[in-house]
């Protein structure tokens, strides 16, 4: 900038060579100005002075800086205080020890604080360089500053420029933040009343208007923000801000419910996102009693039937006197339900309804103060209970839930049943008319049956095919005549009866439970166990014969070379699977030269099985030969023994009558295969 003073000239219009930019730097920091002015000295000058200093004014586009909070930190205008930095050059004059005449530069710096503030709001401000100069005769001077490196024009006026250096930008290194006083009245917010809580800005806003509205959720939707809250546009600031929630007088259910206060931005569906919503937890006041609220007592009767409060009581007798079960309610210090009386049913549980009556339930507790006693709130009722008579013989557990629940349906359903029921043991005392034997005794009895049955195989094994027979007078006692019915689990054994008489008879291998149920005549007839019914239960293991093999031959053993007989091998029980039998020569006076047979082959399933033994004709006149076979089977299992007589068909060596005798014996011999064969 050119300063032109002098005696004919009271201004000049100079051309400088900065103009406005931006600079951004933290709160608290410092801004520096560099500026140079250049003088023109007349030889005229005489002396004077000129200042330089800055200073901040507001953008020239007001209020626009501003940003919603919503995306980001509000940037407002500067208040004007931030701290001004000056200085002043003086001019001697040229007879002293001022400057010559001539051309001149003096250079500076100015440095000034940007204040850092109470709030959390960054700032903004036009910063201006101002130079002022007043001299005694003509001087000329222009200044630049050095801050940026563009190009613009300012008018001098009279010795004083104005100068707009650039936009400056405080950035705040505050959070705005906002909390909720821990102040939540009232403590317990119940339906049908309200709950407010106070919220605070931290730092309390400078300029911007936190301007904010709230939405209410809950899990019934009844739920409203408070009249006093309902105010469009509220603003947060440093002073707090009351919210309140108004509950529903009923809502519908007997459940405490959650509910949520969010702050959004006036006109708009963003959130405030610095706030956290308000969370609280109302309490229905329609709530019924806890379960653990819910208690009994049991006590026998007097003499006269009423209640005996000595005698506490965890039984009752078939068909004797009641039992009066005392139920307490308690409602809590607050009574809930509020206004509403409490009806509270007995409700069977595992014992049957048949067994027993009640009198006086349900129950109903009233809401009046005069029928409520201590801090809880408690109320007492009385029921009666009778066991009945039945020909049960067991005893059983009567259990009854008390159920309670609410005599007002417009304040909700639902119910509460006590954490521990009514439990009484019923007391049966009647007889049997008939009673099973002990399991020691039946399976005596059963084994022994079963081993006299299977004596005869030389074992102590129950096979297939055997059977014994158990006498229902063994497996019950009984003044009255017994009669008898069974059944088997599975195929392994067959059961049937007969007059009071159990047949058992393995069927396969295998294992089966035996049911066997005895009934004498009674005028009852029941799906329980009765007293004119009882069971009994047993294991019975059908076993498989260990397998056994023998072999036999024809009727006539005598065989002549040429010839052949049938050989034969019977198993003791069915095979499981096919089976050879290979037979071996293991005496008499013959050798495997005289024979030829092929091994046996029983089929699986089956108990037989033949081959032909060949007698061989070699032309040799020789005496008889015996031929003494063993049969081997499976991993080393033998035989019986059979031995076969072997003639040669010539024997010269025999007298004449010898040789006809021994041809008529074969012939016989031939004569009865032929006839076995047919």
């Amino acid at each position: 900038v050119v300063f032109a003073l002098g005696a004919g000239s009271a201004s000049a219009q100079v051309t400088e060579t900065k103009s406005a930019s931006s600079w951004t730097l933290p709160a608290g920091g410092v801004f520096e100005i560099t500026y140079k002015v250049e003088l023109v000295v007349p030889a005229s000058f005489a002396g004077g002075t000129f200042s330089v200093w800055s200073f901040s004014q507001p953008p020239s586009d007001g209020n626009t800086h501003s940003t919603n909070p919503a995306s980001g930190k509000p940037t407002l205008p500067d208040d004007g205080n931030w701290v001004t930095a000056n200085r002043t050059h003086i001019l001697a004059s040229t007879a002293t020890t001022g400057p010559a005449a001539g051309n001149h530069e003096v250079t500076g710096t100015l440095r000034f604080l940007v204040p850092a503030d109470a709030d959390a709001e960054d700032e903004i401000a036009r910063m201006n360089l101002h130079v002022v100069a007043t001299a005694v005769g003509g001087l000329e001077y222009q200044t630049a500053v050095s801050t940026a490196g563009n190009a613009a024009s300012t008018t001098i006026t009279d010795g004083e420029v104005v100068e707009q250096v650039g936009i400056l930008t405080a950035r705040d290194t505050l959070d705005q933040t906002f909390v909720w006083r821990d102040n939540l009245f009232p403590a317990s917010p119940v339906e049908g009343g309200t709950a407010a809580r106070t919220l605070v800005a931290e730092p309390a806003p400078s300029k911007y208007v936190w301007a904010v509205d709230a939405r209410v959720e809950s899990d019934t939707g009844n739920y409203t923000v408070e009249a006093a809250s309902r105010v469009a546009g509220r603003t947060l600031d440093g002073a707090g801000v009351n919210w309140g929630i108004q509950a529903p007088d009923s809502d519908g259910n007997r459940t405490d419910d959650d509910v949520v206060l969010t702050l959004y931005h006036t006109g708009t569906s963003t959130p405030v996102s610095e706030v956290e919503p308000f969370e609280v937890e109302f309490k229905d006041i329609h709530a019924l009693p806890d379960d653990d609220e819910i208690t009994w007592k049991a006590y026998g009767s007097k003499a006269n039937g009423t209640i005996d409060t000595d005698n506490e009581v965890d039984s009752i007798t078939e068909g004797g006197d009641p039992v009066h079960v005392r139920v307490t309610v308690e409602r809590g210090t607050a009574g809930y339900p509020s206004g509403e009386n409490i009806s509270v049913a007995a409700v069977p549980g595992e014992g049957l309804a048949m067994d027993y009556r009640t009198e006086g339930a349900p129950l109903t507790f009233t809401h009046a103060a005069s029928g409520l006693s201590g801090a809880n709130n408690s109320q007492t009722q009385t029921f009666k209970v009778w066991a009945l008579d039945d020909n049960d013989i067991a005893m059983e557990d009567l259990v009854l839930n008390l159920v309670a629940t609410g005599a007002t349906a417009a304040n909700g359903s639902g119910d509460t049943t006590a954490a521990k029921p009514v439990m009484l043991t019923i007391m049966d005392a009647t007889e049997p008319l008939l009673t099973p034997m002990t399991g020691e005794m039946v399976m005596g009895t059963v084994n022994a049956a079963r081993m006299a049955s299977a004596a005869g195989d030389g074992n102590d094994l129950w096979t297939p095919g055997e059977m014994f027979e158990l006498d229902g007078d063994d497996l019950f006692t009984s003044d009255m005549t017994v009669d008898v019915a069974a059944r088997s689990s599975s195929g392994a054994v067959g059961v049937s009866t007969q007059s009071g008489m159990v047949m058992v008879e393995a069927m396969e291998v295998g294992t089966a439970t035996i049911t066997i149920t005895g009934t004498v005549a009674s005028s009852f007839t029941s799906t329980q166990t009765v007293d004119n019914i009882a069971t009994i239960e047993f294991d019975l293991t059908v076993d498989e014969l260990p397998l056994a093999i023998t072999l036999s031959g024809p009727a006539d053993m005598n065989i002549a070379e040429g010839m052949s007989a049938m050989v034969t091998a019977t198993a003791n029980r069915a095979v499981n699977a096919d089976t050879g039998v290979e037979l071996n020569l293991v005496g008499g006076s013959g050798s495997p030269a005289d024979y030829s047979v092929e091994p046996i082959m029983i089929m699986s399933g089956q108990t037989t099985g033949t081959t032909m033994l060949m007698a061989t004709e070699d032309g040799m006149e020789e005496a008889m030969e015996t031929l003494e076979f063993e049969g081997t089977f499976g991993s080393g299992m033998k035989t019986n023994r059979v031995t076969f007589n072997i003639w040669d068909a010539a024997v010269p060596a025999l007298p004449l009558i010898a040789q006809l005798l021994l041809a008529a014996f074969l012939a016989v011999g031939g004569y009865r295969r032929y006839l076995r064969r047919r």
